[in-house]
C-alpha cells in the first residue's frame, strides 16, 4: 500500500468520524488527522526526491559490478542461474536475459557437467568454499576457467544460493601448454613476460576506473591491510592514501563501530570469506556517512588469496530513506491503533496483510497469527437471518452499499458479535489493484440498546392502551355490578340470590383484573425506602418456592451492603412473579440460582439506564428455556404459554421494575434454561435502616 492510498483510507476514516456524534475527541482525532495527512504528502515528495538519488547510486554500483574483471555467478540449489553480471555473459558469449534462468551446465563442457555437480553438492553439505578448473563452451569453441565457489544465503529470499567468480584462464592454459610445447626456457619466460604486461595494462586500466567510478574502490594485501583506496573514498575522508594505508582507514571509524567492525573485518580475513559490512565512517565535513563494504579474495591459479579487493559503496542516502519509512509506518500503525473501528488489508490472493488492534480484538486473532492466512479463516461472517456463512470480501461489500447492513461475526473463541463496516479495493501507482481494505466495527451494544428501547416504547404503548380498556372495562363492572346489587334486593328467590352472588364474585374477580393492568400501565406510585435487597429477595424465594421440588443456590454479597431505595411490597411481587415463572417452568422439579451483583454501568454497556452503581439480580432456572420467539413477547400483557393463566406476572415485574428507575431482562437458549437480569439503582447516601 502505498502512501497516496493511505491517505485515502485517513480520508475516508475523516469522513466517518464526521458521521459520528460531535465531540471533543472526535475533533481533536479529525484535526490529528488532517495535520498527518499534510504530512504525509511532504513526505512523500521528499522520499521520492531520496529514490531517485538511490536509484542513481544504484546504477552506478551496478556498472561496478558488471564491467569487474571476473565474472560473477549466483546459482540456486538446482544450478540454475539466477544472477550473473556483464563479464560473466560475456565469458558464455551470450546476453545477459538469454542466460538467466538457465541451468549453467548448458555452458559446460559435456565432461564437466557431473563433477560440476558434484562439487556444488560438496560445497553446500560442508559449507565450505571449493575451487575447481571447468572448461566452458563460447560459440562452439572450449575455453578453461576457474570457478571459485562459496556456500551463501539470498538475503533478500533466504534461500540457500552459491556464489561463484570465474576468472578466464585460458590465457593461463595456453601458456602452459606452449611452454610445455616448446619445452624450452626462452618460451616460457617470454610467454611469462607477456603475462606480466597484460596483467600490469588489466592493473592499469581497472586502476584508472576505480579511480573513475563515485564509489570507494580499495585493495589489500594477504593479511588484510590496504595498500590502496580510489581518489572518491579519500575525498570522501578528507584525507591522503599515505594516512589510510594499512589499518588508518579505522580511524575515522565511530566509535561505537570501530571495534565491532575490525573484529568482522579480521574475521573475513582470516575465513577467506566474501566480506559484506556496514559501518559508519566520519567524512572531511565533520558529518558520519553510512557505509556498505563489500570485498571478495583475489587468488592465484592454485586457490591461493594473493590480495583482496572491494568497494565501499554510500548507503546514507539509502538508510535516511529507511529510517523515514520506518518512522512513517510507526505514524500510520499508531493512527490506526487510536480508530475505534478494525482494520484488515488483504491481498489479491485473499490472504491478510495487516490487522490492526481493534480488529485483533473483535476476531480473536492476534496480527503475528493472522498473517498470511486466508481472509475466510480469520473473518468468519454469517447472515443474521439466515445464520448461514458468507464470503467476508462480497458479504462487507454488500454490507457497504446498504445504509446499515449487518453481519454476525464469529470470533475465534466461537463467541458471536454484531458488526457493520464496508470494503475498498487498494490501487498500486500504475491504478493496478494490489488488495482490498475493510473497515467494521462493533455495532452490538448499540443495538441491544435500540432493541431495549424499542422494547420499553413497545411496552409503554400497549400499556396506554390497555389503560383505556381498563378503565372503560372497570366502568362498565361498576354498573353491572350495582345493578345485580340491585336485583338482589328484589329477587325473593334463594336459588336465584345465589346465582346473582356468583355473577358478582365474577365481576370482584374481573376488576381485580383491571387494577392489575392499571399498575402494568402506570403503576401504584412506590412508597419508597431504604431496604436490603438479600431481604426483599429471601421473602419473594420463599413465598414463590415454598412445598416446591426445585432446589435453591443463593449467591449473596458478604455483609449488608446491596441496598436500595424501594416499596418493599411492589418489588417483592416484581420478584415473586418471576421466581414463580421459573417453578411453574420446571413441573419436575430443578434448580434456580439467584445471585447479586454490584455493577457500574456506563455509556458502553448499551443498557437504557442511566450511568451509575446498580444492584445486578440475576435468575437462572434449569427448566426448558424459553423459544426464541416468544422471548420477545414475555414481557407482553396476557402473553402466556400456561392455561388458565392471565399472562400478567412478568408484565406487573416490568413495571415495577420500570418504575423504580431500573431495568428487566431475559436471556434463553431452548432447551438451556433461562435467565432475568433486574438492575436496580444502588442507594449510595448514608442514611439509617
Amino acid at each position: 500500500m502505498n502512501k497516496e492510498e493511505l491517505i485515502e483510507i485517513l480520508k475516508d476514516l475523516q469522513g466517518k468520524l464526521r458521521e459520528m456524534e460531535s465531540g471533543s475527541e472526535a475533533t481533536r482525532l479529525l484535526h490529528e488527522l488532517q495535520v498527518h495527512q499534510v504530512e504525509l504528502e511532504m513526505q512523500n515528495r521528499e522520499l521520492l526526491e531520496a529514490r531517485v538519488q538511490i536509484e542513481e547510486a544504484r546504477d552506478r554500483y551496478a556498472d561496478l559490478y558488471d564491467f569487474a574483471p571476473v565474472g560473477y555467478v549466483i546459482l540456486d540449489q538446482k544450478g540454475v542461474i539466477t544472477e550473473i553480471n556483464l563479464t560473466g555473459a560475456s565469458m558464455l558469449g551470450k546476453e545477459r536475459s538469454n542466460i538467466l534462468g538457465h541451468p549453467f551446465f548448458n555452458y559446460l563442457d559435456r565432461k564437466d557437467i557431473n563433477p560440476f555437480m558434484r562439487l556444488l553438492k560438496e560445497c553446500w553439505e560442508k559449507g565450505e568454499k571449493e575451487i575447481a578448473e571447468v572448461r566452458l563452451v563460447k560459440d562452439g569453441a572450449i575455453f578453461h576457467a576457474q570457478a571459485v565457489c562459496m556456500p551463501a544465503v539470498d538475503t533478500g529470499t533466504g534461500e540457500k544460493v552459491i556464489r561463484a567468480a570465474l576468472t578466464d584462464i585460458s590465457e593461463r592454459k595456453k601458456a602452459e601448454a606452449l611452454s610445455v610445447a616448446l619445452a624450452g626456457e626462452r618460451a616460457t619466460r617470454a610467454e611469462s613476460e607477456k603475462a606480466r604486461r597484460k596483467v600490469e595494462e588489466s592493473e592499469a586500466t581497472y586502476r584508472a576506473i576505480g579511480e573513475a567510478i563515485p564509489f570507494g574502490v580499495w585493495t589489500a594485501d594477504i593479511e588484510g591491510r590496504v595498500e590502496y583506496f580510489s581518489r572518491s573514498f579519500l575525498d570522501m575522508l578528507g584525507r591522503k592514501l599515505d594516512e589510510c594505508r594499512g589499518t588508518g582507514w579505522t580511524d575515522c571509524l565511530s566509535a561505537s563501530a570501530a571495534e565491532r567492525v575490525r573484529r568482522q573485518w579480521q574475521e573475513c580475513i582470516r575465513g577467506g570469506m566474501f566480506c559484506d559490512l556496514e559501518y559508519k565512517i566520519k567524512g572531511a565535513d565533520d558529518r558520519f556517512y553510512d557505509i556498505l563494504l563489500r570485498g571478495i579474495p583475489i587468488k592465484d591459479e592454485k586457490g591461493r588469496i594473493i590480495r583482496w579487493a572491494g568497494i565501499n559503496i554510500d548507503i546514507t542516502g539509502r538508510k535516511e530513506i529507511e529510517e523515514a519509512l520506518a518512522d512513517e509506518k510507526e505514524r500510520l500503525a499508531v493512527t490506526l491503533r487510536s480508530i475505534g473501528e478494525g482494520v484488515i488489508t488483504v491481498n489479491n490472493d485473499g490472504t491478510v496483510f495487516f490487522i490492526n488492534k481493534e480488529a485483533e480484538e473483535l476476531t480473536g486473532w492476534e496480527r503475528k497469527d493472522a498473517a498470511g492466512k486466508m481472509i475466510g479463516a480469520v473473518l468468519n461472517v454469517t447472515d443474521p437471518v439466515t445464520v448461514k456463512r458468507l464470503e467476508p470480501l462480497p458479504a462487507f461489500e454488500k454490507a457497504g452499499r446498504a445504509d446499515s447492513g449487518e453481519l454476525v461475526l464469529i470470533d475465534r473463541a466461537g463467541s458471536q458479535k454484531l458488526v457493520t463496516g464496508k470494503i475498498a479495493p487498494i490501487m498500486d501507482r500504475a491504478g493496478r489493484k494490489t488488495g482490498v481494505v475493510i473497515v467494521f466495527r462493533d455495532i452490538t451494544i448499540r443495538k441491544r440498546f435500540e432493541e431495549e428501547l424499542l422494547k420499553i416504547r413497545k411496552l409503554e404503548s400497549l400499556g396506554t392502551l390497555a389503560a383505556g380498556i381498563a378503565h372503560e372495562f372497570s366502568n362498565l363492572l361498576s354498573s353491572i355490578k350495582g345493578n345485580i346489587e340491585l336485583a338482589m334486593d328484589d329477587t325473593p328467590g334463594r336459588d336465584a340470590k345465589k346465582r346473582l352472588l356468583e355473577a358478582e364474585n365474577i365481576i370482584d374477580a374481573t376488576k381485580v383484573l383491571s387494577t392489575q393492568l392499571r399498575t402494568f400501565v402506570a403503576g401504584v406510585k412506590p412508597s419508597r425506602e431504604l431496604a436490603y435487597i438479600d431481604d426483599i429477595l429471601k421473602d419473594s424465594i420463599e413465598l414463590a418456592l415454598k412445598d416446591s421440588n426445585v432446589k435453591r443456590v443463593i449467591n449473596f454479597p458478604g455483609g449488608k451492603c446491596c441496598f436500595v431505595d424501594v416499596d418493599g411490597e411492589q418489588m417483592r411481587q416484581a420478584f415473586y412473579n418471576i421466581l414463580l415463572n421459573a417453578r411453574e417452568a420446571m413441573p419436575e422439579g430443578g434448580e434456580v440460582e439467584v445471585t447479586v451483583d454490584l455493577v457500574d454501568i456506563g455509556i458502553t454497556d448499551g443498557l437504557p439506564l442511566k450511568e451509575g452503581k446498580f444492584v445486578k439480580t440475576t435468575i437462572k432456572d434449569t427448566g426448558p428455556g424459553i423459544p426464541k420467539d416468544n422471548l420477545r413477547k414475555i414481557f407482553d400483557p396476557f402473553f402466556t404459554t400456561k392455561a388458565r393463566r392471565m399472562g400478567l406476572g412478568l408484565a406487573i415485574a416490568f413495571s415495577v421494575v420500570r418504575n423504580h428507575d431500573g431495568l428487566i431482562m431475559a436471556e434463553s437458549e431452548e432447551g438451556g434454561g433461562a435467565a432475568f437480569f433486574v438492575y436496580l439503582p444502588m442507594y449510595q447516601r448514608e442514611k439509617t435502616l
